[in-house]
């Protein structure tokens, strides 16, 4: 019990219990004034909606981090590539049929034409 009684008078010889005090009262005002029963429920929506996001984001994150999509977004948004798409080449029929010829051509071609097809897949409704 000695221990206690002097840890007590340190404390307050050291003003902690009053800026304790302190900081209690600056809490209970800031609840008082902003943390209402509206806001405490719009705090647990907030919340629950981040939650929400979790499963998403890990998705996300592995789907971002696959080597071969990474290669694409990096191909998609290189110096090159906004060079092209700000002055693109005018396409004729015979241009686009003479690209057929070219690999990499055809492989983009069957990427974006099966992305097409897995939207078409869930707009399906």
């Amino acid at each position: 019990m000695t221990n206690l009684n002097e840890i007590v008078k340190n404390l307050e010889e050291d003003k902690v219990i009053e800026s304790l005090a302190e900081y209690a009262y600056i809490l209970k005002m800031i609840k008082d004034i902003w943390l209402n029963d509206e806001v405490i429920k719009d705090i647990g929506s907030l919340i629950d909606s981040i939650l929400t996001l979790v499963p998403i984001l890990q998705k996300l994150s592995q789907f971002l981090s696959d080597p071969t999509v990474s290669k694409v977004i990096e191909t998609i948004t290189s110096e090159e590539t906004i060079k092209i798409i700000q002055n693109p080449e005018k396409m004729s029929l015979g241009k686009l049929i003479l690209e057929f010829r070219n690999e990499n051509f055809q492989r983009g071609l069957g990427m974006i034409i099966k992305l097409i097809e897995k939207i078409g897949e869930i707009s399906k409704g």
